[in-house]
């Protein structure tokens, strides 16, 4: 039997990947709260989309910092998922983009794989106002309200 593709939301903490994973899949099976951190594990579910049927991944906060919060051994089994990963969501909040994020998008180009990149927390109108902020990624990105 053929393994399904693996899709993962990959970003730091506390830019929403929970809640855009609990959005897609139409349940509240990862943690969702304002504190950062409490997603320690990889999250799968089977989804259906459109005809296509793939594994999504709710991963931890991955701050590639050097006083990040994240254990070892939490980040080694994340980054185990990663190279299982078929297709990554790169998930970036406005306003701006934060200096680990380079580092994330670095580590992401490095897997040699597809990737999209999203930008969160575009609720409203006005949001729309600090987009030109992500040009200097220098590609096209989709801003979302997750």
């Amino acid at each position: 039997m053929k393994e399904l593709p693996v899709v993962s939301i990959v970003g730091r903490q506390n830019v929403g990947k929970s809640t855009l994973f609990n959005t897609l899949i139409k349940q509240r099976k990862a943690i969702v709260d304002e504190h950062p951190g409490l997603t320690r594990d990889v999250v799968s579910y089977i989804l259906n989309y459109r005809e296509v049927t793939f594994i999504i991944n709710d991963t931890p906060g991955l701050d590639l910092e050097p006083n990040a919060t994240l254990s070892d051994d939490i980040k080694q089994v994340a980054f185990h998922h990663l190279q299982s990963t078929d297709v990554f969501v790169l998930l970036f909040e406005k306003p701006d983009i934060a200096s680990y994020d380079y580092e994330l998008l670095e580590l992401i180009r490095k897997f040699n794989k597809p990737y999209i990149i999203a930008i969160n927390k575009i609720d409203h109108k006005e949001d729309m106002e600090c987009l030109p902020n992500f040009y200097e990624l220098g590609q096209e990105f989709i801003p979302i309200s997750a």
